[in-house]
């Protein structure tokens, strides 16, 4: 009997290394799994962060409304025609990197003067990058300082 064993090449020992190595395998992904699981965000995370959706219809030109979102604040401003006028302007312009929104880190709608589908709308994340403080808005020239075109405002400083 063991002659017929030998002459397939297949012995009961492969069959149980084999089938042990498939079943540790398998053991060791069944334990590592909660370890994985727990990398996702929990489903109160993805909620908060998810899509919403604000009527903008209310809203005049020249005013900002603030929203929250991820225990952010998120600024909307309807800009006036004079406003997006300045945005074309030649000086404001060669203060940009890519005052033509051409390099790739753009995306397909944004290859535009505004570099937004509704130019009309501007939407930003109200917090400061330095000291996370939330500026105030100030739309009027020269509400800032004398020669400022209006903005955001932190303390004294203009953004």
């Amino acid at each position: 009997m063991s002659d017929i064993t030998h002459e397939s090449g297949v012995q009961r020992r492969d069959f149980l290394y084999v089938t042990a190595g498939a079943l540790g395998g398998v053991g060791t992904l069944v334990a590592c799994w909660p370890f994985i699981d727990q990398m996702n965000p929990s489903s109160v995370a993805l909620a908060a962060g998810g899509p919403m959706a604000v009527d903008l219809a209310s809203v005049a030109p020249g005013q900002q409304i603030i929203v929250r979102w991820r225990s952010m604040p998120i600024f909307i401003v309807h800009r006036t025609p004079a406003m997006l006028a300045t945005l074309k302007e030649p000086q404001l312009l060669s203060m940009l990197r890519d005052p033509g929104s051409e390099e790739n880190q753009q995306p397909a709608y944004a290859l535009n003067w505004s570099r937004s589908l509704k130019p009309e709308y501007l939407i930003l994340v109200g917090i400061c990058t330095h000291l996370g403080c939330i500026p105030t808005f100030s739309p009027l020239a020269g509400s800032l300082l004398p020669s400022a075109p209006g903005g955001w405002q932190i303390g004294r400083a203009h953004v």
